[in-house]
């Protein structure tokens, strides 16, 4: 009897532990913001001094923006080429959502707008590199599998042919099956083989490519 009631004190214990600790996961509640640009699909920059418009966006707008309950304010850059970069402090509401809509200076700068442009190509080329890189593992795995499919094929010649070496019946079908199977394994190995060498080729180019453009 006492035995249950510990179990069940320790249950009601663990119970309660893990609440208190969800509490304090959570502390204070989720902020967020709304926010709307004119023009649409302005990217945005999240408390970020100078951000690398290069990159990927944190937010392309318009979208919901999360910001800590604990915060009461949020840095936000925005960009849009054809129009000026600009940041913004923004103050948030007391409530648990603000909302706020900004509209963008177009600018009429040349070189500022063609530099904004070539930001975007970059951004391009970075994200058909980080594309190449991951694509790059599928004809790396496939060499990778022609590798150990190359060995166990080795393997199993070695073995037929170290039977055919020791075998003092150097005729009938198990030494005949025997030549044959050496012959398969080894041909299985070069394919393999051939497989290998253009998976990791293959794979390695792209990888190359990939990492080139990234940057």
């Amino acid at each position: 009897m006492k035995k249950i009631i510990w179990s069940i004190l320790l249950i009601a214990f663990c119970a309660f532990a893990s609440e208190n600790d969800s509490i304090s996961e959570k502390g204070v509640p989720q902020r967020y913001l709304k926010l709307l640009t004119n023009p649409l699909d302005a990217d945005a920059f999240i408390n970020t001094s100078n951000p690398d418009f290069a990159s990927n966006p944190d937010y392309t707008l318009p979208d919901i923006i999360e910001v800590p309950g604990n915060e009461d304010h949020i840095i936000v850059t925005l960009f849009r080429p054809e129009y000026a970069d600009t940041t913004i402090d923004i103050r948030l509401s007391t409530k648990d959502t603000s909302y706020l809509n900004v509209s963008l200076r177009q600018t009429y700068d040349i070189q500022e707008t063609q530099k904004q442009n070539k930001i975007v190509a970059h951004r391009i080329r970075r994200q058909i590199g980080h594309r190449l890189m991951l694509v790059s593992t599928i004809p790396l795995a496939a060499g990778g599998v022609a590798a150990l499919i190359a060995k166990h094929e080795i393997d199993l010649s070695k073995d037929n042919k170290k039977y055919i070496e020791n075998s003092r019946i150097q005729n009938g079908d198990s030494y005949q099956n025997e030549i044959d199977e050496f012959s398969d394994h080894k041909s299985n190995a070069k394919t393999a083989k051939k497989a290998m060498f253009a998976g990791l080729i293959a794979g390695g180019i792209i990888l190359t490519t990939g990492i080139i453009l990234s940057f």
